[in-house]
C-alpha cells in the first residue's frame, strides 16, 4: 500500500511536468492534437448547421402539405399570417416565413420584432393601392397595428425564394442572397400546386439571416479565444466569423486544400499544412451536406504552439 501510494504520488508530480515538456518540444504531438481538435469541431459545426437548416426544410414541407390539401386559409391573408406567426414563434432559428401568391404577387410575411415579438406584413398591389399592412401578433391571437417602417417584399414573384421554387417539384434552397433589409440571407422554399391541375398557386419560404451565424460559430469553438471559425462562400468570400480573420489566413487555408472544394470527398478529414508570414499551421478539411442539398466545407487550422483556427465554407 505504501509503495502504491508513492508511485501514485510520483506520477501526479512528474507526469504533468513531462506532459508540458513534451507538448512544448514535440511538434508532432501538437500537430496530432490539432488534427483531433479539427475533427471534433468539424463534426460539431456540421451538426449545428444541419440542425439549423433542417428547421426550414421541415417547415416548408409541412406548409406545402397543408396547403395542397386545403388545410390552410390561403384565401384569407390575415388568418394565414396568424397561423404563420404561431409557427414562427416556435422555430427560433428561422428569421422569417413567407407565402407568395403566384397569380397576384401578394406576399404574406411574418418575422420577429426587435423586442422578440412576432410581426406580420401583407403587401398586395390590389389592396389599398399596395400599401403594406403591418401588425404585431400576440400569443393569444390578438393583433396590434404597427408601423415598423421596415422594407417589405413588394412582389413575391421577383424574390429569390419564389424564383428558386416556382419550377421545382419539391423543396429548393436559394443559395446566398441579400434580403430587403440588406442582410445576407439563405432561404428554403417549396411550391404549392393545385392537386388536380398541377398549376402553381404560390410558394412558401423560410428565411435564415446569416448575421446570426457568428454566435453559432463561436459556440462551436467552445467560447475559446484561440479558436477561430470562418464561414465562406464557394467562391471564397467571407460571410461570417467567430472573430476577426486576417484575409491572408483565409486565402492560405483555401489554397492549402488538396483539390477544389466541389471535388473533395465527403465525410472525411483532409489534412492541411501551410505557412502564413513564416508561421506554420496544420489542420484539416471536411465536406458535409446540410439543408438537404447544400454542401459545406469545414476547414480546420491549428497554429503550431500558438493557437487554433477553424473555417466553414458553404456552396
Amino acid at each position: 500500500f505504501v509503495l502504491q501510494a508513492l508511485v501514485v504520488g510520483l506520477m501526479l508530480t512528474v507526469v504533468p511536468v513531462l506532459g508540458v515538456i513534451g507538448f512544448r518540444s514535440d511538434r508532432r504531438i501538437i500537430a496530432a492534437l490539432g488534427q483531433e481538435i479539427v475533427r471534433v469541431t468539424a463534426r460539431d459545426v456540421s451538426n449545428r448547421v444541419g440542425r439549423l437548416l433542417e428547421a426550414g426544410t421541415r417547415t416548408a414541407r409541412d406548409l406545402d402539405l397543408r396547403a395542397t390539401y386545403g388545410r390552410l386559409p390561403l384565401a384569407d391573408d390575415e388568418q394565414l399570417a396568424t397561423f404563420l406567426g404561431d409557427r414562427l414563434r416556435y422555430e427560433p432559428g428561422i428569421a422569417r416565413l413567407f407565402y407568395g401568391d403566384a397569380a397576384t404577387g401578394a406576399v404574406v410575411t411574418v418575422g420577429r420584432t426587435p423586442t422578440g415579438g412576432i410581426a406580420a406584413t401583407i403587401a398586395d398591389h390590389d389592396v389599398e393601392a399596395g400599401r403594406p399592412r403591418t401588425w404585431c401578433i400576440e400569443p393569444d391571437g390578438s393583433r396590434t397595428p404597427s408601423d415598423l417602417s421596415a422594407p417589405v417584399e413588394v412582389d413575391a414573384r421577383e424574390r429569390p425564394w419564389f424564383l428558386a421554387a416556382e419550377q421545382a417539384d419539391g423543396v429548393r434552397w436559394t443559395g446566398l442572397y441579400i434580403d430587403m433589409f440588406k442582410v445576407p440571407s439563405l432561404a428554403v422554399a417549396a411550391p404549392v400546386r393545385d392537386p388536380r391541375t398541377d398549376a402553381l398557386r404560390g410558394v412558401w419560404a423560410a428565411q435564415f439571416h446569416l448575421d446570426a451565424l457568428p454566435a453559432m460559430l463561436h459556440a462551436a469553438c467552445g467560447m475559446e479565444p484561440d479558436v477561430r471559425v470562418m464561414l465562406l462562400t464557394r467562391e471564397g468570400r467571407l460571410v461570417a466569423s467567430s472573430q476577426a480573420s486576417p484575409p491572408a489566413l483565409v486565402a492560405a487555408t483555401a489554397a492549402a486544400l488538396p483539390q477544389p472544394i466541389a471535388d473533395l470527398p465527403q465525410d472525411m478529414i483532409h489534412e492541411l499544412r501551410f505557412e502564413v508570414d513564416s508561421v506554420e499551421w496544420v489542420g484539416g478539411a471536411e465536406r458535409f451536406t446540410a439543408g438537404g442539398e447544400l454542401d459545406w466545407i469545414v476547414l480546420g487550422n491549428f497554429l503550431l504552439s500558438v493557437g487554433i483556427g477553424l473555417t466553414a465554407c458553404p456552396h
